[in-house]
This record gives structure tokens, sequence and C-alpha cells, in this order.
């Protein structure tokens, strides 16, 4: 009986575990945050494209974040026309960075569950695109961007490795109300 109450307790102290934000939520925060990067005039002209590369598995994740893309109030990045396209995963690397290369995308958004996580953002750091995780614990891992939430409220997360790599310049002001990790 005792151990059961040690246990209980021992939960009940644990921090909550991150929740994702709902991909209609995520998307437009995330997006918020690129416009940030001091850098963003220096990183191409032409209509910002975001590529979301996808497994046969993702499709329902696919479809909910196209949705919300599609509901989006923004419709620029800076002063260039923001466009989502969605480039099926071939499963090589080789074939994917073919794919990639005809949309000249921007920023590279992944969706939770890949199996390719490690293919992306290998080929989002050769191609210096910005990297947004639909899934907190994938933009903790790797991604530039993600969003969680916190008591109920959405919470950005900035990967600063990943920021240092791609060379991201955020103002204090938008990290002080973020998750930073390293």
């Amino acid at each position: 009986m005792h151990l059961r109450w040690a246990t209980v307790v021992a939960l009940l102290a644990m921090p909550a575990l991150a929740q994702d934000a709902p991909p209609s939520v995520s998307v437009l925060l995330m997006l918020k945050l690129v416009t940030y990067d001091q850098a963003l005039a220096t990183r191409g002209t032409g209509d910002f494209v975001v590529a979301i590369p996808y497994e046969k598995s993702q499709t329902k994740a696919l479809d909910e974040v196209l949705l919300a893309a599609k509901g989006l109030p923004q419709t620029r990045i800076a002063s260039r026309a923001l466009r989502f396209v969605s480039v099926s995963d071939p499963g090589d690397d080789a074939k994917l960075a073919k794919a990639l290369d005809e949309e000249a995308p921007a920023a590279l958004l992944v969706l939770p569950g890949s199996s390719r996580t490690a293919a992306y953002t290998r080929l989002a750091r050769e191609k210096k695109l910005y990297t947004l995780a639909v899934s907190a614990a994938d933009a903790e891992l790797f991604a530039l961007f993600g969003v969680t939430t916190k008591d109920g409220k959405p919470l950005p997360v900035v990967n600063l490795a990943a920021a240092r790599e791609l060379g991201v310049q955020l103002p204090s002001s938008v990290l002080k109300i973020s998750k930073t990790v390293q």
C-alpha cells in the first residue's frame, strides 16, 4: 500500500509532458517566428515555399497541415508570397533532394511520426532551409522551430543549435517568450 502512494506522489510531482499545439496554431506561429529572423531578407527572392515531405503512412497528418495552411490569414512572408507544396518521399535521399530542388523551398515542414527525420534534417542543412516541426518533440531534437503548449497556451520552441547553424538571428524579445533548447 505504501509503495502505491509513493508511486502516485511521484507521478503527480512529474512535470506535465509537452503537448503539441494543433496544426492550425503551430503552422501560423512557426511562420510568424520565421518573420522575426533578422537575416530573412538575405534568404532568397520569389515565393516563400514551404515543402512538406511525407511518407505514405502520413497522409492524414499531411491533410491536417494542408487544411491548416489553407486557413491561414497570413499569405506572405515579408514581401514574398507564401506557398505550401507536398512532396512525396520516395525513400531515397537523392530522389527527394531532386524533388525538393524542383520546388525551390525556403522551409521544410516535418510531419510527426516520420521515419526519415535524419534525412530531412540533413537535406535541410545542406540546402540552408528553415526547418519547422509540427511535433514539439521533433523541434527539440532537430528542427529550428516548433510549438508546444504550456498551461493550455501555445509556446514557441526555438532550437538554438539549429538557429546558429542556419545563421538565423532572432531578437531577444522572441527568445524570452519561447522555450529554447540547445
